[in-house]
């Protein structure tokens, strides 16, 4: 039995003797005993629930990120990095995967409380995609860099994932399926065709769509929340897409 469970159990006897000494009450020295043993179980639990955290803080929730236990790269000195990530994330331990043949990040803020996983994008330096530490434990954090036409590159994923879930699968229009290598929880994948990424995350099933390329005359945008909405312009900035 638990501390709690003790606690209640003594604020349910003292009711009882609440209950029976307040029949034909007399303000005797029995009754009293009840009282204040209500009165002190009752406080006793109440103070045993406030130190129960109702959400685990920053720096658990980050533990519970594998990425981040093996942070321990100082990219303070990496060019055009903290742009991409902003100025609250600490680059002084980062945890760096290996991501189309350069380097890619993950990291966190001072506090604990955001996460950032940043993709080699060159010439622009980085791409980050970014989220409460407390998302990503519940759903993970994808980030992509799509192809911007058939004759570039493949795009490319990498996602981030929480501890403890299995290895998520792309699963391509033409039928195959690819379960993704996984290491300190970041999957990283070169997208070979047009299909869906499949994840499990601590809040249930999760899925994107994924694509080697932008199709001609289309621009799609990454929301950063597993969605990868279609753009009716390319007139202003890519985030009005993804409301709604």
């Amino acid at each position: 039995m638990s501390a709690l469970d003790t606690l209640e159990q003594q604020l349910g006897d003292a009711v009882e003797r609440y209950a029976a000494a307040d029949r034909g009450f007399r303000p005797s020295r029995r009754s009293r005993k009840a009282r204040w043993s209500l009165v002190a179980a009752a406080l006793a639990l109440v103070g045993a629930v406030a130190a129960v955290p109702l959400f685990p803080s920053s720096s658990s929730r980050a533990d519970a990120l594998p990425a981040l236990a093996h942070a321990r790269t100082d990219v303070t000195g990496v060019p055009r990095l903290r742009r991409a990530v902003g100025g609250e994330m600490d680059l002084h331990r980062a945890y760096a995967f290996a991501f189309g043949g350069r380097t890619g990040y993950v990291l966190t803020s001072a506090d604990g409380a955001q996460v950032c996983v940043a993709l080699p994008d060159p010439p622009a330096g980085y791409g980050a995609t970014c989220a409460s530490t407390a998302a990503v434990v519940r759903r993970g954090l994808l980030a992509m860099l799509v192809a911007p036409t058939p004759d570039s590159p493949p795009s490319r994923i990498a996602l981030l994932l929480p501890d403890g879930v299995p290895a998520p699968t792309i699963e391509y229009r033409d039928g195959t399926r690819r379960t993704l290598p996984v290491r300190n929880g970041v999957a990283t994948a070169t997208i070979r065709g047009d299909g869906t990424l499949r994840w499990t995350a601590k809040d249930g099933e999760r899925s994107s769509a994924v694509q080697r390329s932008e199709p001609e005359g289309d621009l799609y945008v990454d929301c950063g929340d597993g969605r990868v909405v279609k753009a009716e312009s390319k007139v202003g900035p890519p985030a009005r897409w993804c409301r709604g």
